[in-house]
């Protein structure tokens, strides 16, 4: 897949559960990050184009509860096993403060 991003996303070794902030249902675990867009593992298959709401919980020992994104998908592949999707999004609309725990804790 060619790699047309700017900026380089921060690859996780722990993966945080993000969740619909409006219905706070399970999208799935982010597992890489940075302030223009997200990948995340799940297990339901995400529409291209499809806009979402989401909220990133952190955990305990990070000294902020959670950041919340806006983005769209932007793609969505199968993985092994099947039934595990990985997707990725682009960022919409990000808060001056979530934009810099990203940039100070990612």
């Amino acid at each position: 897949m060619l790699n047309r991003r700017k900026i380089p996303r921060n690859h996780l070794y722990e993966f945080f559960k993000t969740v619909d902030r409006n219905t706070n249902q399970l999208i799935g675990h982010l597992t890489d990050i940075s302030v223009e867009g997200i990948n995340l593992i799940t297990n339901q298959k995400i529409e291209p184009y499809q806009v979402y709401e989401l909220k990133v919980l952190l955990p305990e020992y990070m000294k902020y509860e959670s950041i919340s994104l806006d983005v769209i998908c932007v793609w969505c592949n199968t993985e092994l096993p099947d039934y595990v999707y990985r997707a990725g999004f682009q960022l919409l609309k990000i808060s001056i403060k979530d934009k810099e725990v990203i940039e100070s804790v990612f």
